[in-house]
């Protein structure tokens, strides 16, 4: 999915009960628990490894929300290398978080810091299965970008889904 342009981004609202922060010492016991299940299997050392190691990954661009000192979601702003084009990573909300618009708010964050450090637009990949997810892009402004041949019939697949959930690509 593409985000055409970041000069426009709604403000960022922080829920009340809620922190947003960037990586920091400590974080990747708290990072690999709530991404394990949701994208993969995590330890600290295979976040360090695998994730941190990435050189497209700064800790000033991994994102987390915070409740009661708990990580309940993430979101990094994984820099490639066009520099104008920033690229929307790893979106995460705890199973028991989700409903809130609470990947709205984190995705928010990265995509903010995109556009602060020069991007003026981005990109992200996600599963078609991720109904929830697509709609939130959706209303954040991204639309389908057909890159492969079979990503047209994706789409009208997932447009016929988020019908059937009372939204579709045309009406997030």
């Amino acid at each position: 999915m593409r985000l055409k342009s970041l000069e426009q981004l709604p403000d960022l609202e922080i829920p009340d009960g809620f922190d947003i922060w960037t990586f920091r010492a400590g974080d990747a016991g708290g990072w690999a628990k709530l991404m394990t299940g949701a994208i993969g299997d995590w330890n600290e050392r295979s976040m360090a490894r695998d994730f941190l190691g990435d050189p497209g990954v700064n800790p000033d661009g991994v994102f987390f929300l915070i409740s009661g000192g708990q990580h309940v979601g993430t979101a990094t702003d994984k820099r490639l290398p066009d520099s104008g084009l920033g690229y929307l990573h790893m979106v995460v909300v705890a199973p028991e978080y989700r409903g809130r618009r609470l990947g709205r708010c984190i995705s928010l964050a990265a995509l903010h810091h995109m556009h602060e450090r020069g991007c003026r637009e981005a990109i992200l990949d996600t599963d078609d299965y991720r109904l929830p997810a697509i709609r939130t892009y959706l209303r954040l402004g991204f639309v389908p970008d057909n890159l492969e041949a079979d990503h047209a019939a994706r789409w009208r697949t997932i447009d016929a889904n988020l019908r059937a959930q009372g939204a579709s690509l045309s009406r997030p």
